[in-house]
C-alpha cells in the first residue's frame, strides 16, 4: 500500500482508517483527536459521526467587512450549518505579484467569523469562478500580451494559475482546514469545467485539471476534500471531472436529483460518493436591461434533496452586491454581449441589504428556514435588520468635465506616438475608462470600430457627438471635423465575460478605428482607472443647469446616525457613484432594471459626507440625487390574475404565453413543428406561427408573440436538441440568436411570459426544457405550472 499513499489520489480505505482514528473515544488524560471531515460510505463524516450539508453561498468580496457578521448570522438563523464561498483571484492579486489578503480583502478573518457562528465552510478556489464576477475570477493581466489560452495546461497560464495557487492562496487557507482546527471542510478545483473544457477529449485540459489537483494536495495534503463542480448529470461530468478517486465530483442544479446521483456516482469511487447539489438556486442573475430576477422558492426543491440523504448549497444563500466595477458579463464575445448589473440581490433568501427576499408574495426566506429546521433543528435568532433611513435630496452644487481633468484623473502621463490603439490590458488599464486621441483632417466622415468592447464616446475638438455600443454591432459615428480636429474617443469597459468561451478574447479597446474608411494612426492613450482618490482631487467648481457629455459631480449632505440607504438618480442616463471615496457601482437608469445603489451605513460617517457621480450622458437640470429608504431593483410585473384571457382566440399579435392544460383552449394550445422551416404553426389557424420579437422592450411582460407563418425569418425558426441536463426533454433554440426560450423569471402562474435566454449551464433549468406531443401539438414545459397538470404554451390576449 505505501505506494499508493505517495500518489496525491485519497483512497478508500486511507478516509476508512482516518474516521475510525478520529473516532475513537479517548479516555481522560489522553490528548484529543484531531478533527476530521471525511467521506465514508457515501457519507460525509464529521469527527466520526455522519452528516448532511445545509450550506448557502455568500461571496465575501461582495459585502462590506463590516457586515460580514450580520450576513453569516442570517444565513444561520436560516438553519444552516455551512457556507460556501468564491475566492476571486482578480480581487486578491490586481497587480501581478502584489496579493492582498487585508481589509474587505481579508479572506481569513471572514473564514474565522464563519467559524465563530458555527459554520462550516465549503472553499470555492478557483483559479477560475464565473458568479458573474469581472471575467469569472481571473486576472485582467493575464492577458496584458494580448489572448492567450486560458483554463488549460498551456503556458503561461498554467503556470500562473498554479503560481497563485501554491505561493499565494493556499497556504493562506491551510491554517483554516477543518483538520487543523478551522472550519474550511471542502476545496473546490476549478468550476462547472464540463461547460468550457474537455478532459475526456483534450489532453491539456485534463492535464490542466490534475496539475491543479496536484497542486492543491501539495500545499493542503490529504486531510480536506477536494472537489469539482459541474452540470448534475454525466455529459458535464464526462468533459469536466477527473473519474475516480482524485477529487469528489458533484452535480450543480439537480432539477432532476436522480439524474445527479447517478451521474455522481458513476464518476466517484465506491462508496465515495453522498449526494450533493452543489448549487440549488434560488433566484437568478439580472444583466442590464432585462427585467430584475423574480423567481419562485426553491424550498421544495430543497426539501427533496434533504429527503434523500442529501446535502445542498443554496445560489445563493445571500447575493450581496458587484461593487465599483466587479460585474462582469455572459456572452459569446463580440455583439453577443451581456453586461451584469450592480446589484446582485439574486432574488436570493437574504436579500442584497440583509432583508428577506419575496416571490409573489411567498417569504423566500421563512420558507427555506422552514425547510432546513425540518432537518437540522432550531437555529438562533435572527437578528434585526440594520437600521435604514432616507436622508432625502442631496444637491450636487460642484462638477468638472472629464475630458478637462485628464491630468488630474490619468494616474500616469499620457503615451503617445502609438501605431494603433492598445488593448487596455496591454498597457496596465485592467479597469475603467481610457481615454484615446489623434488628429484628423477636414471633411464629414464616420468613425468606425473595428473590435469595441465595450462602449465608447466619441468627441471631436472637446464637444461629444456620439457613441457606439458593442451590443448594438458597433454601429459608426458620423462626424465633422476641421484640418487637425482632435478626435478623442472615450472608452468604457462595463466588464468582461465571466463564463463560456466568450471570455476567450475579452481583451478591452477599439480595435483598429478608420474615418471614412481609412485606417487611423498615431494614437496617444490615458487610462481613466477612477479611484476613489483620483476623483476627490478632480478639479471640481461650482456649476448648476444640464451638462452634456461625461461630467463628474459632486455634493454633500451630512448624517446624524449612519444607517443604510439607497441612492435614487432620478432622470440621470448612466455613470457610476462613489461615496466617502467607496465605489458603489454602476448605475444605468435608461436601461434598468435596478434604478438604486445599495448605499451601507458603514460607508458613511457622522457629520458631512460626500457623494460623487460620474454621469455619461446627461444629468437634471436640477443635479439632484436621491436617498431613499428602500431598494428599487426591478420594475412591476403583470398581475397574474389579468394577464391572459385563452377565451380571446388566436389572432396575429396576440401573445403566447403558459397556461395549465385546459380542453376549453384546445385551438389555442395546439402547434404544429415542422423541422424543414423551424416553424411553429397554431393548428387552428396554420398561417399564424410562433415568433420572438426582434426588440423586447419589456421582457418581464413577455417577447412571444402570433404572427404571419414567415418560413425567411430567423425570429420564428426554431430547432430541437436535447437538454443534456434532463433527458427526454429538448430546448427550443431560436437560429436568430442562439438562445433557448424560456418561461421569464420561472414564473409558473396561469399567463406566465416568455422570452429567450441563454441555454448553456448554469442557465440550463427546467424553465427552458420542453417536451412537444405530435399527436396531441401540445407544446409543455418541464417546469411545473400551478397544478399538477400540464403547463403549455398557449396563445392569449393580454389584458
Amino acid at each position: 500500500l505505501l505506494p499508493y499513499f505517495h500518489t496525491y489520489r485519497a483512497s478508500v480505505l486511507d478516509m476508512f482508517l482516518r474516521s475510525m482514528l478520529f473516532a475513537v473515544v479517548l479516555s481522560p488524560g489522553l490528548v484529543a483527536a484531531a478533527p476530521s471531515f471525511v467521506i465514508l460510505n457515501d457519507q460525509f463524516v464529521k469527527d466520526g459521526t455522519p452528516m448532511a450539508l445545509r450550506a448557502g453561498c455568500i461571496h465575501y468580496s461582495r459585502v462590506p467587512m463590516e457586515y460580514w457578521g450580520d450576513r453569516l448570522a442570517r444565513l444561520r438563523a436560516m438553519g444552516l450549518n455551512a457556507i460556501q464561498t468564491y475566492v476571486p483571484w482578480n480581487w486578491h492579486v490586481g497587480m501581478r505579484g502584489h496579493p492582498d489578503f487585508s481589509g474587505d480583502r481579508d479572506l481569513v478573518a471572514f473564514l474565522k467569523l464563519a467559524q465563530q457562528h458555527n459554520l462550516l465552510v465549503i472553499l470555492r478556489a478557483g483559479p477560475y469562478m464565473c458568479g458573474e464576477w469581472e471575467f469569472g475570477g481571473l486576472p485582467a493581466w493575464v492577458f496584458e500580451n494580448g489572448s492567450i489560452p486560458i483554463r488549460t495546461d498551456a503556458e503561461p497560464y498554467i503556470s500562473l494559475a498554479t503560481e497563485y495557487w501554491q505561493d499565494q492562496l493556499l497556504p493562506v487557507v491551510k491554517p483554516l482546514l477543518y483538520s487543523n482546527g478551522g472550519p474550511v471542510v471542502m476545496v473546490q478545483v476549478e468550476n462547472e469545467y464540463g461547460s468550457y473544457g474537455d478532459v475526456s477529449s483534450n489532453p491539456s485540459d485534463k492535464s490542466y485539471m490534475e496539475k491543479l489537483v496536484a497542486t492543491a494536495r501539495a500545499v493542503l495534503g490529504q486531510d480536506v476534500v477536494l472537489f469539482t463542480t459541474d452540470g448534475g448529470s454525466t455529459g458535464y461530468m464526462t468533459r469536466g471531472t477527473l473519474k475516480g478517486s482524485e477529487v469528489y465530483s458533484v452535480g450543480d442544479g439537480c432539477g432532476n436529483p436522480q439524474t445527479c446521483i447517478d451521474a455522481q456516482r458513476e464518476f466517484n469511487a465506491p462508496g465515495m460518493s453522498p449526494f450533493m447539489c452543489s448549487e440549488c438556486y434560488t433566484g437568478w442573475l439580472t444583466h442590464w436591461g432585462e427585467g430584475g430576477a423574480n423567481t419562485s422558492s426553491s424550498a421544495p426543491h430543497a426539501d427533496t434533496i434533504l429527503s434523500l440523504n442529501g446535502s445542498i448549497s443554496l445560489y445563493m444563500g445571500h447575493g450581496g452586491t458587484n461593487w465599483g466595477f466587479w460585474s462582469g458579463a455572459n456572452g459569446g464575445g463580440g455583439a453577443s454581449y451581456q453586461p451584469h448589473e450592480t446589484s446582485y440581490d439574486y432574488n436570493s433568501p437574504v436579500s442584497e441589504g440583509g432583508e428577506h427576499g419575496y416571490h409573489a408574495g411567498v417569504d423566500k426566506y421563512a420558507a427555506m428556514q422552514a425547510v432546513m429546521t425540518k432537518y437540522g433543528g432550531q437555529p438562533p435568532e435572527e437578528p434585526p435588520l440594520p437600521s435604514r433611513k432616507a436622508f432625502g435630496n442631496v444637491t450636487l452644487t460642484d462638477r468638472v468635465a472629464v475630458l478637462s481633468a485628464l491630468s488630474t484623473l490619468a494616474p500616469n502621463p499620457s503615451l503617445r506616438g502609438l501605431s494603433s490603439p492598445p488593448a487596455t490590458e496591454s498597457v496596465g488599464c485592467p479597469y475603467g475608462f481610457a481615454v484615446y486621441t489623434t488628429t484628423v483632417a477636414a471633411g464629414s466622415n464616420t468613425v468606425t470600430f473595428s473590435d469595441l468592447k465595450d462602449r465608447v464616446q466619441v468627441f471631436v475638438d472637446g464637444t461629444y457627438v456620439g457613441s457606439s455600443y458593442r451590443v448594438d454591432n458597433s454601429p459608426g459615428v458620423n462626424v465633422t471635423t476641421r484640418q487637425g480636429s482632435e478626435l478623442q474617443l472615450l472608452l468604457e469597459n462595463m466588464g468582461r465575460i465571466n463564463y463560456g468561451h466568450g471570455m476567450d478574447h475579452e481583451t478591452k479597446g477599439l480595435g483598429n478605428v478608420s474615418l471614412g474608411g481609412n485606417v487611423l494612426d498615431s494614437w496617444g492613450f490615458q487610462c481613466l482607472p477612477f479611484e476613489p482618490n483620483q476623483v476627490a482631487a478632480a478639479p471640481f467648481k461650482p456649476g448648476s443647469g444640464v451638462s452634456v457629455g461625461p461630467t463628474l459631480y459632486r455634493g454633500t449632505f451630512a448624517v446624524d446616525t449612519p444607517s443604510d440607504t439607497f441612492v435614487f438618480l432620478d432622470g440621470w442616463t448612466k455613470g457610476v457613484v462613489w461615496v466617502n471615496g467607496f465605489a458603489l457601482g454602476r448605475y444605468w437608469q435608461s436601461k434598468g432594471p435596478q434604478l438604486t445603489l445599495y448605499l451601507p451605513g458603514p460607508k458613511l460617517v457622522v457629520g458631512t459626507n460626500t457623494l460623487y457621480v460620474l454621469e455619461l450622458e446627461n444629468s437634471t437640470s436640477d443635479s439632484v440625487a436621491q436617498l431613499i429608504g428602500e431598494p428599487m431593483l426591478q420594475p412591476p410585473k403583470p398581475s397574474p390574475s389579468a394577464s391572459c384571457d385563452p377565451m380571446a382566440g388566436g389572432t396575429e399579435g396576440a401573445a403566447v404565453r403558459m397556461v395549465t392544460e385546459n380542453p376549453k383552449f384546445a385551438h389555442q394550445q395546439q402547434w404544429t413543428y415542422t423541422a424543414s422551416t423551424g416553424l411553429i404553426a397554431l393548428q387552428a389557424l396554420s398561417t399564424l406561427c410562433i415568433e420572438v420579437e426582434a426588440v423586447c422592450t419589456h421582457p418581464e411582460s413577455g417577447c412571444i408573440v402570433l404572427a404571419k407563418c414567415d418560413p425567411s425569418s430567423k425570429h420564428q425558426q426554431f430547432d430541437f436538441k436535447p437538454a443534456l441536463a434532463h433527458p427526454g426533454a429538448n430546448h427550443l433554440i431560436l437560429r436568430a440568436n442562439n438562445q433557448c426560450m424560456d418561461i421569464w423569471s420561472h414564473d409558473s402562474f396561469d399567463g406566465s411570459p416568455l422570452g429567450t435566454w441563454a441555454c448553456q449551464p448554469p442557465f440550463d433549468q427546467a424553465n427552458e426544457w420542453w417536451t412537444f406531443d405530435p399527436h396531441m401539438g401540445h407544446l409543455a414545459s418541464v417546469q411545473a405550472g400551478p397544478s399538477t397538470s400540464p403547463f403549455l404554451v398557449t396563445v392569449c390576449t393580454v389584458h
